[in-house]
């Protein structure tokens, strides 16, 4: 299964960037507040990123995103004219979000250069350093649309797509039960069949003794078998369609899906 990518943004968006100058002695304040064009350069003050904190929810909304089974990394631009940020930005990762980010940090002034997909997205507060150009779709971060972690986090849930390769590829053509938004569509080697939350009526599991079928019955009296390779398999997908029943949606799950 190839993953949705999310490229996160640091400063504004993951990072409290003010925190780190109200931690500043005033003395230093006074000397970065001006850079001779009317402009305070407080992202020059050496070692000021090690001493920012993170943005109201982001630690535990990007977790979240992780358990949505996006690919997460991080995308964000260092001052040239302070080395010590390069490697201070990679020390916060380290200490709030290893977990997540670990060798997953890309630091560059030219955002636009990834080869990104409408199956990609950036998190910037900014359009600037190739942000606008982005190959993918760009949220920018405190907007009216995405004022703050709750709201991304809202609408990537909508951007799910659970795919299961329900048992193996048949002549070379796949059967997957593909599970997005409220639609369900079962592939096979012969035909599609697509349907939504509300018209199924009940879901079962048929075990055997190498496999398991999971059994969908709709309200017009349809029956829909999906043969799965494993019974683990046919119980993740059962417990997922549940889930989705609940809301017709599939925003309360917090498992991963799986490629098998």
């Amino acid at each position: 299964m190839i993953k949705k990518k999310i490229f996160v943004d640091m400063d504004g968006v993951l990072v409290n960037f003010q925190s780190g100058i109200d931690k500043l002695d005033e003395t230093t304040k006074l000397k970065y507040a001006d850079d001779g064009n009317g402009k305070s350069h407080y992202d020059d003050v050496p070692g000021i990123f090690s001493l920012m904190e993170p943005m109201p929810g982001a630690i535990d909304a990007v977790r979240r995103l992780q358990k949505m089974d996006y690919d997460l990394y991080i995308l964000s631009t260092a001052p040239w004219g302070n080395p010590s940020a390069w490697a201070d930005k990679v020390a916060w990762v380290t200490k709030h979000l290893d977990d997540v980010f670990h060798k997953r940090v890309i630091i560059t002034h030219c955002k636009d250069l990834l080869a990104a997909n409408d199956d990609a997205f950036l998190i910037d507060d900014r359009t600037g350093h190739g942000a606008s150009e982005f190959g993918g779709r760009h949220i920018q971060f405190g907007t009216e649309c995405f004022p703050d972690w709750s709201t991304v986090v809202d609408f990537m849930k909508s951007n799910i797509a659970y795919r299961f390769k329900a048992n193996k590829s048949i002549g070379g053509f796949p059967n997957e039960l593909i599970i997005e938004d409220d639609n369900i569509i079962y592939r096979t080697f012969s035909a599609i069949v697509k349907f939504k939350y509300n018209e199924i009526s009940s879901v079962s599991v048929d075990k055997h003794s190498l496999f398991s079928d999971i059994i969908i019955k709709t309200n017009g009296g349809q029956n829909i078998r999906i043969d799965c390779f494993s019974h683990s398999v046919a119980e993740k997908i059962h417990t997922l369609i549940l889930s989705g029943l609940e809301d017709h949606s599939q925003s309360s799950i917090d498992f991963d899906p799986i490629d098998s």
